[in-house]
């Protein structure tokens, strides 16, 4: 009897380990952003929380709360642009969330994603977030169109001449398509006619 309660007592045990295993929240990569003094920032997710320091000099950088929320909840963020000028530090980076955490993939969106696209400042030795945008979403029906065979959204995003980003939607016509730029610290965004009609 001693022997099944063991058993019984080690399944268990061994339940709740893997049960804690994969439910623990991924952490995004290491995010790298250049700094117009040279050296380099990089961002660290661990554990609800995010950490910048400069890369060389070991300094710390203060991240505002808002920043701090989309990349804690983040399985992955990429920098996709770096607006800076001599005036201001801007970046575009996308961050992937899961759209249903804990589901483990059940559900209504449980395996799926919501991909936002955040305006960071690099102001003194603090980032700031200028702007957000929701580019797709499982829960809101937002797809963009991929035509490269995976769900990468970075590859959705094409950029122009400009510094401009270009992409589509699912649900887009053929002949428009989608331009986002940059006005006093916003993203804006507009329709246009398609140059690859």
């Amino acid at each position: 009897m001693q022997t099944i309660s063991k058993k019984i007592r080690f399944s268990t045990y061994s339940v709740i380990l893997l049960t804690t295993i994969v439910s623990s929240p991924a952490v995004a990569d290491d995010l790298l952003l250049p700094s117009s003094q040279g050296p380099r920032v990089i961002i660290s997710t661990t554990k609800q929380r995010a950490i910048a320091k400069d890369k060389e000099t070991n300094i710390d950088y203060k991240i505002d709360r808002a920043v701090s929320r989309y990349l804690t909840r983040a399985d992955s963020i990429r920098l996709i642009a770096n607006e800076s000028d001599q005036k201001t530090q801007l970046f575009i980076i996308l961050s992937r969330e899961p759209s249903r955490p804990g589901a483990m993939g059940q559900g209504y969106c449980g395996a799926g994603y919501e991909d936002y696209l955040l305006l960071v400042e690099m102001f003194k030795r603090e980032l700031v977030l200028r702007d957000q945008f929701l580019l797709q979403s499982c829960l809101k029906s937002i797809s963009l169109f991929l035509d490269q065979g995976d769900d990468n959204p970075g590859n959705g995003l094409a950029r122009n001449k400009d510094g401009s980003l270009i992409y589509r939607l699912v649900n887009d016509d053929h002949d428009k398509e989608r331009v986002l730029t940059i006005s006093n610290g916003r993203f804006k965004i507009s329709l246009i006619p398609s140059v690859n009609q």
